[in-house]
């Protein structure tokens, strides 16, 4: 069982050698440049290294602060230190995800082809460790739903209130787990979950206004048609949507076809409503990104924290269909 752990870590590895920091060995003429957003967090890092003013880094990059913090503690250059989180949460997020699947879905040799089925994909390879802080994000999603799987559910509850100095997207891990607690009538975690996901907030708004010098913090998305016109006219945005889509949609597909068709056991239904749900809202978020910002392959990467969960119920269903 322990070397699986060792095995998804050189695969994953092997998938951010490449890119990482933004070396790009061998494939910089390949891949292109993509965005100047990680500056912003490196000014984070600087940041909290006391190397720079906190107005370096702009909204909304400036409260998502918990990376850049865990970054700026350890003993190298700003972009290695930031990437190298990256990659920890990443590979937590994997290996807790493994540990999940093998124990409540299938044998552990088919939780290691599920997890390497979603580590080689194009978000991981390409987004990952480049100065964004998309797979931090991913790797503590994932680790909060095989909490919420595993049923410890306050540690899913704290796992959550967390994330939101993690990154604003975690709202829909928020909202995942508390359709999980709705479908188990489980309201005391419900609460819970409220609870601490709304005092989480509050406190990261006080923390921003004392880090902004005392003015609240204010920041909104503004929804345009002329940034849907620019988003559509890029090749790129049609390029990366399609290989940032496997394998989660593909799998978001195949699992609405099975719930349709009532090919899931009772017990793994809810479950299974829970990693569409997240899908779904990955989905929309995409949709809401071409209105409002520079849209990418980024905004389908979290896709991969629900869609790990639901290729294991689909194999653990697929399975038992067979056997009987």
């Amino acid at each position: 069982m322990k070397k699986y752990y060792l095995y998804i870590l050189l695969a994953l590895a092997a998938v951010l050698f490449l890119r990482f920091n933004r070396q790009d060995l061998l494939i910089k003429d390949a891949v292109g440049i993509i965005g100047g957003d990680h500056h912003q967090y490196y000014a984070l890092v600087d940041y909290f290294r006391g190397e720079a003013p906190f107005w370096y880094a702009d909204a909304p990059f400036n409260k998502r602060l918990l990376v850049p913090l865990l970054a700026s503690v350890l003993p190298f250059e700003r972009g290695f230190s930031l990437n190298l989180i990256n990659a920890i949460l990443l590979y937590l997020g994997f290996a807790f995800a493994f540990r999940t699947i093998s124990r409540q879905f299938v044998p552990p040799k088919v939780a290691f082809y599920i997890v390497l089925l979603h580590i080689f994909s194009f978000p991981v390879f390409y987004y990952s460790v480049v100065g964004f802080i998309d797979a931090s994000l991913v790797g503590w999603m994932m680790i909060s739903l095989s909490l919420l799987l595993e049923g410890r559910f306050n540690w899913f509850c704290l796992a959550v209130a967390i994330g939101v100095f993690l990154k604003e997207s975690i709202i829909i891990v928020f909202a995942c787990g508390l359709l999980y607690f709705v479908l188990t009538r489980n309201w005391r975690q419900a609460a819970l979950l409220l609870v601490l996901y709304a005092a989480a907030y509050y406190l990261l708004l006080e923390m921003m206004k004392l880090l902004n010098y005392g003015i609240p913090y204010s920041y909104s998305w503004n929804v345009e048609i002329e940034t849907l016109q620019k988003n559509l006219a890029r090749r790129r945005t049609y390029l990366s949507f399609l290989f940032s889509a496997y394998p989660s949609l593909p799998l978001f597909a195949l699992g609405i076809y099975y719930f349709v068709q009532n090919k899931f056991a009772e017990q793994d239904r809810k479950i299974v409503l829970v990693s569409l749900a997240g899908c779904l809202l990955v989905l929309a978020l995409y949709v809401y990104s071409l209105f409002v910002a520079y849209s990418d392959g980024r905004f389908l990467y979290p896709a991969i924290a629900f869609s790990i969960f639901l290729s294991a119920t689909i194999a653990k269903n697929r399975n038992v269909r067979a056997n009987n």
